[in-house]
């Protein structure tokens, strides 16, 4: 239902930095709870350490695909309408980037 709203914010105003940057932050929170939930279940099973488990579920995972593509499109309609965000969303899309 939350992302429903911000689908529905994003078509009443396509062209509003805000929207875009939160709803990237959304899907970045959301990606990070997958990541997390996942890599719980996999360090238990695996005995990985926390760098590693953390790339093997974002290398495997089709839904953090998901999240992480979304993530990145958001941040970068984000800055290709204003540049309010930049200093959180330019060290983000390159984490984010060099990470997959």
């Amino acid at each position: 239902e939350i992302m429903d709203r911000y689908l529905l914010a994003l078509r009443v105003c396509p062209r509003w930095e805000k929207a875009h940057f939160s709803f990237g932050r959304y899907l970045d929170s959301l990606l990070e709870a997958r990541v997390a939930a996942l890599g719980e279940k996999l360090q238990q099973d695996k005995g990985l350490d926390d760098e590693s488990m953390r790339l093997w579920v974002l290398k495997r995972d089709r839904g953090c695909h998901r999240y992480l593509l979304d993530a990145m499109k958001e941040y970068g309609e984000a800055l290709k309408i204003g540049d309010k965000h930049l200093h959180f969303i330019l060290p983000r899309l390159l984490t984010i980037f060099f990470d997959f």
